[in-house]
């Protein structure tokens, strides 16, 4: 009898081993190449958080997760990129309003991969002065 608990330990053991996933890790870093000050502002039907960048600075976003590739900005429906406290453009995620960005902060195709394994990926987003111009046009 004691054998036979010994041995479902050490099957429970292997099992549990083999079964846990390491956690997958996402890191997104959006970097400021602009020469305006940016500030983000994220909806979900209402205003729900804000942040900014500095001139030649980064953000840098890691977020960890046991069940698999995770994504970023998942949780907002948009968001509303201010340059320099006067001129701001929406990312959206429903495409059809006419004023669709090139590159959209809500659709992980807009991002770079920078590393991807089996437990993480990194990504960047880099703002330049051509984001600011399309700010301008589609104003």
């Amino acid at each position: 009898m004691e054998k036979f608990k010994i041995i479902i330990i050490l099957i429970s053991i292997i099992i549990i081993s083999f079964g846990c996933d390491k956690a997958y890790t996402t890191t997104v870093e959006i970097i400021n190449n602009s020469n305006k000050k940016i500030e983000f502002k994220k909806y979900r039907t209402y205003f729900i958080d804000s942040t900014s960048i500095a001139i030649s600075k980064s953000d840098v976003e890691v977020v960890s997760d046991l069940g698999g590739v995770l994504i970023h900005n998942m949780f907002y429906d948009s968001i509303k990129v201010i340059f320099d406290g006067t001129i701001s453009i929406m990312h959206r995620r429903e495409l059809d309003t006419g004023k669709e960005v090139k590159r959209n902060l809500l659709f992980m195709d807009s991002y770079t991969i920078i590393k991807s394994d089996k437990n993480s990926r990194e990504y960047e987003y880099i703002f330049t002065d051509a984001d600011y111009q399309e700010a301008l046009e589609i104003k």
